[in-house]
């Protein structure tokens, strides 16, 4: 390759995006959260604690989810349920096992767009073969 074919503001094959990296013994943000969690909080009263009562900002935040989804919050309800029943999983059931040809699918999901696409199919009104009298 070509220096001449790469961008003024692009690498040079084999070098690096960020020469110096992350300094050595750097605390990842994770590790970081993950003591933060530990460490001992005060927080207002609530049905599971006393006022000023200093528990683990890890369980305020379980109290916080706990409490909210009691209250009807949807996202809070959602979260209690994943951590506690475990994330539900998509599932496609597919009952038909025979071979399918690939063109047919393609075909028939063709004609059900085009199908689609001109609307629903409404009745036509009958016509009345009843002689009105004069």
């Amino acid at each position: 390759m070509n220096d001449e074919n790469i961008l003024p503001y692009s690498f040079k094959p084999g070098q690096s995006g960020n020469p110096k990296g992350r300094p050595k013994g750097a605390r990842s943000v994770t590790k970081f959260m993950e003591e933060l969690l530990q460490t001992n909080i005060s927080i207002p009263k609530t049905q599971f604690t006393e006022d000023g009562e200093k528990i683990p900002a890890s369980k305020a935040l379980a109290i916080r989810i706990v409490t909210g989804a009691i209250k009807g919050d949807n996202s809070k309800i959602r979260e209690l349920l994943d951590r506690v029943e475990g994330k539900t999983k998509d599932v496609l059931e597919i009952e038909n096992t025979e071979k399918v040809d690939a063109d047919d699918v393609y075909s028939d999901i063709r004609k059900r767009l085009s199908n689609a696409r001109k609307g629903p199919k409404t009745p036509k009104p009958k016509k009345s073969t009843s002689k009105k009298a004069k």
